[in-house]
């Protein structure tokens, strides 16, 4: 869990509700994921919203042929895995 006051730091919660950025900070995680890691693949349950502190983060996609494409990039302040606080 990260805490609520240190959400506030990135502009998605500035002038946040402490209520709902607590119940946010419930569902992030911190991790260090080094070059070449995956944080989290297609299928997998979707528990986490994280919050790239450093660095930057490709979101790949599957095609059906097997091959993976960049189909994004996530930079610091940016924020990953929204499906955890969205209804499926």
């Amino acid at each position: 869990m990260i805490s609520a006051e240190e959400l506030r730091r990135y502009p998605y919660f500035v002038g946040g509700e402490g209520k709902c950025l607590l119940q946010i900070a419930l569902m992030a995680r911190e991790a260090t994921v080094a070059a070449g890691e995956s944080l989290f693949v297609e299928g997998d349950k979707a528990e986490h919203l994280y919050v790239v502190t450093a660095g930057e983060m490709d979101i790949s996609l599957a095609l059906g042929s097997g091959k993976s494409v960049v189909v994004d990039t996530s930079v610091a302040g940016d924020l990953v895995g929204w499906s955890a606080v969205s209804a499926p």
